[in-house]
């Protein structure tokens, strides 16, 4: 009923489980694996066949069910041991050592497709005895929980418990020696996190392990070079000649999980020890032979658990592969995503805007000649329960992986975590060629680049040529006055306002991309010069020049407050006219009363409309008093040039330093284009939406609609057609009627970030550790704040962890008083990054369900250049 651990391995899988068959390997090749014993598949169904409880564990793996699930935990936990095997524990665990630890060891755990992480439960410090017999049953028990069934039969087509379905459930169990651990932690062999095989990431905590995979301590992150693939020998050799210490960041930790009287418990970390590094060069680089040694095992890249005890002896306590899903998916199932596009609407497109803006993107994005031929013929943009959705299925097709080397960002962004994880943690892969061939052909067909200012040297120069046509023609597509009602002229300026705004989409499509590719090339190009913190040197060279209108919008409000706070003016309503501050007030509405919270939302609200936003973020400006940005903006910006000039004073060869200067110098006019592009744009939209305004005025008057902004929820050839006559206006009020009920309801939703032919992709239950996408460096810790719109931005204090959906222009008055930002969606160079980073705010986006995982005044961890955060008890 018991194997001695390091006799087991010859058993298999489905004699032992996975993590048991992990460990027994590790002694066979002489690594350090702590001295424990194994009880096998057999004892744990011979002991529910003894108890009576065989056919409800098979009936319960075939048809999940909590409650039977409850029943069944409790029934096992009730039990007796079958006598063989009690005798035996009693016999033979004595001589392991008074400290033990039980932990789970299933026949499909520690897979190379699927790893039970975390789900099954595990004893530390038990004793031998009647407290081992009670951990024994604890472990088994935790074989039937509700999340290890939802895991293993996870609704994606696939049966995840394989051996369950044909042989009935089977879990092992490994009981070992404790190692009180001085220090503990994980090695990955590769870096997971970016999908690099020359690197490879470990972890450490002070004390017991668990603490760290638990997400209950930030530990201390060390990145190291490691050799490439070879042979098992020279893998060896190589790990003693080419292991190189990248990067290292130390976390101060203040408790660790310590085995004390009572047993496992929380104490203090010694002030001696508390802001010390976990780990020296001589033991950082021991432990990652090891994990070299362990992968050559394994058969690929490994995730390994080591402790090291107070005599500096280092044991590895589990090694089994990192989980990567199946292989890309290529399938015809059509991927909806809602990033990128989600920041632009925050909230549910109106069925006006979505009728404006849809076909202008469709004609610079769409190929449906390729759609239909190679990715299931569904069209590039749909609106699914009011939330814009990309179709991101050729994302599948277009990404890539060199062999050893990380994929392109940008393309991840666009993929669900599973398949994002398939790519990272696979060693190459080829792109969809037939697809890329598909694309080129219907690009030279139809002579595609004269849609665009696809010149990456020159897009800039159209730009600002766009931009004074913007600033001379955007007021003229206003009808004045305000109360204006002539539905003709306004529907005419609001075509003419939609012209300019396909105008402006022809430079601002690559506009973006060339952002993403200039940025991407200068990064290279510098961890090809520099080497290990070329990404810090990256972040201070490529600021977006201070001049940019965001800053300057944001540097106006803070002159705002300055006078409020001047003139003792009462910020709880909008001032009256003819009060001293109203007339600097209604300047500024003037001037900035364009932006608003969704800026690709025509009808989206907007600050000229709801002063009481802006008086919101001035009440904030007072309460925090904080300093000019622009003055910040200005020393940021001039810690840059600093940046460059000495990165230029390293280069020796002139060529290269000249090639160098000017691919920066272009990269940050890029930035500052995203910025700028994006003030105009809102601007140019507003025109469009006060004219379709004016519309609504006049269908009011006609009995078309209740109200002037329930023009919103007619599309735009309807309001053609009711202005023309065609439209009865009983129908119209019908409709905006109905559209605008269904509305109500889609503002109480929150729509998931991917779907699959129209299922949500449902997101793995998160721990204490929630993964992201680093767009900010930095570590800040602070208590989250979940705000939905700007809104309720006056609950927010100076100190916490901003959390939200997305954050546009018009949220970057908020971010000189928080501490860090967190967000479902984004990306490296949306909007709410490259501000962060100007104002040196740690940020991670791409957290699936920040909002609702986390509640105001949880204490989190937010680390900006790993896209990690930490929730703290």
């Amino acid at each position: 009923m018991l194997v001695p651990l390091d006799q087991a391995a010859a058993l298999g899988r489905r004699r032992i489980g996975g993590k048991a068959l992990g460990l027994a390997r590790l002694m066979e090749r002489g690594l350090p694996v702590p001295p424990g014993v194994v009880i096998p598949v057999r004892a744990f169904r011979e002991f529910l066949q003894h108890n009576g409880l065989w056919k409800s564990a098979q009936r319960l793996g075939r048809i999940p069910d909590p409650q039977r699930g409850r029943a069944l935990r409790a029934a096992v936990l009730a039990a007796d041991l079958p006598p063989a095997l009690a005798a035996a524990l009693r016999a033979q665990v004595p001589a392991l050592g008074p400290d033990l630890v039980v932990r789970s060891s299933g026949v499909d755990e520690d897979a190379g497709d699927q790893s039970f992480a975390g789900l099954f439960h595990t004893e530390i410090g038990v004793a031998p005895g009647d407290p081992l017999e009670l951990a024994v049953k604890r472990c088994w028990a935790s074989a039937f929980d509700d999340r290890v069934l939802a895991y293993a039969n996870r609704a994606d087509g696939r049966t995840r418990l394989r051996s369950h379905r044909r042989e009935g459930p089977g879990m092992a169990l490994v009981v070992q020696r404790l190692v009180r651990a001085r220090v503990s932690g994980v090695i990955f062999s590769v870096n997971a996190m970016t999908g690099s095989w020359r690197q490879m990431t470990v972890e450490a905590c002070w004390g017991l392990g668990e603490a760290l995979v638990g997400g209950h301590v930030v530990p201390d992150h060390y990145l190291v070079r490691r050799p490439r693939r070879l042979p098992g020998a020279l893998q060896r050799l190589a790990a003693r000649l080419r292991l190189e210490p990248l990067e290292r960041s130390v976390q101060a930790q203040e408790r660790e999980l310590v085995l004390g009287p009572r047993g496992v418990e929380w104490q203090a970390v010694p002030a001696v020890r508390r802001d010390s590094p976990k780990l020296n060069d001589d033991e950082l680089l021991h432990l990652c032979r090891l994990a070299l040694r362990a992968e050559a095992q394994g058969g690929g890249p490994q995730d390994v658990e080591w402790a090291m005890d107070a005599r500096g002896e280092t044991w590895l306590v589990q090694s089994r592969p990192i989980t990567s899903p199946p292989a890309p998916d290529r399938s015809a199932r059509t991927l909806w995503t809602r990033r990128f596009i989600g920041e632009r609407w925050s909230e549910p497109a109106t069925p006006l805007g979505w009728s404006l803006v849809r076909p202008l993107l469709e004609h610079f994005i769409a190929y449906p000649r390729t759609t239909a031929a190679r990715l299931g013929g569904d069209p590039s943009l749909r609106l699914i329960d009011g939330a814009p959705y990309i179709n991101a299925t050729v994302f599948r097709h277009l990404s890539f992986k060199l062999p050893g080397l990380p994929p392109p960002r940008f393309m991840m962004d666009m993929l669900p975590p599973d398949e994002e994880r398939a790519w990272l943690t696979r060693f190459g892969g080829a792109p969809g060629v037939r697809v890329y061939a598909a694309i080129l052909k219907e690009t030279f067909d139809e002579r595609r680049w004269r849609r665009f200012r696809w010149n990456p040297f020159t897009n800039h120069r159209s730009w600002e040529a766009l931009e004074k046509l913007l600033v001379r023609e955007v007021p003229r597509q206003v009808t004045p006055p305000p109360a204006a009602t002539d539905p003709v002229r306004a529907l005419e300026r609001a075509r003419a306002g939609m012209e300019l705004a396909r105008a402006y989409v022809k430079v601002h499509v690559t506009s973006l991309l060339f952002a993403n590719l200039w940025y991407q090339v200068v990064e290279g190009m510098l961890a090809v010069l520099l080497g290990p913190g070329s990404e810090r040197v990256a972040g201070e060279v490529l600021r977006c020049p201070e001049w940019n209108l965001t800053i300057l919008t944001h540097h106006d409000l803070w002159q705002l407050a300055q006078r409020a706070r001047e003139l003792d003016a009462d910020l709880s309503e909008v001032p009256a006219p003819g009060t001293p501050f109203a007339d600097v007030f209604e300047a500024f509405i003037e001037r900035h009363g364009h932006r608003s919270d969704a800026s690709w939302e025509i009808m989206s609200p907007r600050w000229a409309e709801h002063p009481e936003r802006v008086l919101a973020l001035l009440r904030h400006s007072v309460d925090a008093g904080e300093a000019d940005p622009r003055v910040r903006a200005r020393e940021l910006s001039a810690q840059g040039d600093r940046a460059l000039a000495a990165l230029l004073a390293r280069i020796d060869d002139p060529v290269r330093r000249a090639g160098v200067r000017y691919l920066v110098q272009l990269t940050r006019r890029y930035l500052l284009l995203r910025e700028n592009q994006r003030y105009h744009f809102d601007r140019l939209l507003f025109a469009v939406k006060r004219n379709y305004l004016v519309i609504g005025r006049w269908a009011v008057q006609q009995g078309a609609l209740a109200c002037a902004e329930d023009v919103r929820f007619l599309e735009a050839d309807q309001v053609e057609s009711l202005v023309a006559g065609r439209l009865e206006p009983q129908r119209a009020r019908a409709e905006a009627d109905r559209r605008g009920a269904r509305f109500a309801r889609q503002l109480e939703r929150s729509p998931p970030d991917f779907l699959v032919d129209g299922q949500p992709v449902l997101a793995e239950k998160a721990g204490r550790r929630l993964t992201g996408l680093g767009t900010s460096p930095g570590v800040a810790r602070g208590p989250v704040r979940v705000v939905a719109d700007l809104e309720g931005a006056q609950r927010l204090r100076p100190g916490e962890i901003l959390v939200a959906r997305a954050v546009d222009p018009g949220w970057t008055p908020l971010f000189p008083v928080i501490e860090g930002l967190v967000l479902e969606l984004g990306s490296q160079l949306s909007h709410g990054a490259v501000v962060a980073r100007e104002y040196e705010l740690p940020m991670v986006v791409n957290v699936r369900g920040a909002t609702t995982l986390l509640e105001d005044g949880v204490e989190v961890v937010v680390d900006g250049a790993r896209g990690l955060v930490w929730v703290h008890d």
